[in-house]
């Protein structure tokens, strides 16, 4: 199944000491009612629905007035600027004598994932207050339908969430086994990788962390699914035509079939640009 990040929206604001953002960032939270992690460097605001978007346009306009580090991102690039944020690749801020590279801090992923946990714990408790059944029996089927607007939301946040959280562990596990190089090195791949990963999620091609950071890496992409096809021929002679095995098996199969005919036809992931 595709991730699906076209509803996706990300606003970015750089903290600054003095405060000038602070009654337009509650306007923004009031508009957006987004998940809201932050990290000593910035506050960033991630939802998938707004009521209002011309206000929230004016509000996003009136940041970029009071200060140039705003940004309102979309679709793949919000995604890919999420990623490379919790893996540690957007900070730009770091003081003298720091010891983390400024490209590389590896508390952001911790941080996010205990304020992700925090997120849901609050949203379950929105949908079950303790109050007493007769008044739960007695809401209003306006109260029953937001409640049901709001779990649709929380599904996009989850299916989003929890694709980022895996990606960010797979990558910061090889940046730290140092399979995608060091220092200069790392900063440069780290683009091809948040590239190739974006472009996996919208192309729901699968995503092969050990060779992501690779200029090539569709190269490696074909081997893998012209490799996987091989095994699930072998598998599909252990059944019977008509059996839901067989069936399920020739589906992936011609997925497979299918990701590696457009693999062959479009150009590599990294010359597919995801800026905003």
């Amino acid at each position: 199944m595709p991730l699906l990040l076209g509803s996706l929206q990300v606003i970015e604001l750089q903290l600054d000491s003095t405060q000038k953002t602070r009654n337009l960032i509650e306007s923004l939270l009031n508009l957006t009612k987004p998940f809201r992690p932050e990290s000593c460097a910035r506050q960033v605001m991630i939802f998938f629905h707004v009521d209002y978007p011309e206000r929230l346009a004016t509000r996003i306009r009136q940041a970029q007035d009071l200060t140039h580090n705003a940004s309102h991102l979309t679709g793949p690039a919000a995604y890919a600027f999420l990623l490379s944020w919790v893996v540690g690749g957007e900070y730009r801020i770091a003081k003298q004598g720091y010891k983390i590279a400024m490209f590389n801090d590896n508390h952001i992923l911790g941080r996010f994932k205990d304020q992700w946990n925090s997120f849901l714990a609050e949203s379950s408790n929105e949908e079950n207050p303790n109050s007493e059944p007769n008044l739960q029996e007695a809401a209003s089927s306006a109260a029953k339908n937001h409640s049901n607007k709001n779990n649709r939301l929380k599904k996009d946040y989850i299916q989003v969430i929890d694709t980022l959280l895996q990606d960010a562990h797979a990558v910061r596990k090889n940046i730290e086994l140092g399979l995608y190089g060091r220092n200069d090195e790392l900063r440069a791949t780290l683009d091809i990788i948040i590239t190739n990963i974006t472009w996996s999620h919208t192309k729901n091609f699968p995503v092969l962390y050990e060779a992501i950071h690779q200029n090539n890496y569709q190269e490696y992409l074909v081997a893998f699914l012209k490799k996987e096809s091989e095994k699930l021929n072998i598998q599909m002679e252990k059944y019977e035509i008509d059996s839901p095995a067989y069936k399920g098996i020739a589906a992936r199969l011609a997925l497979y079939t299918q990701q590696i005919q457009e693999l062959d036809d479009h150009k590599k992931p990294q010359d597919n640009k995801l800026t905003p």
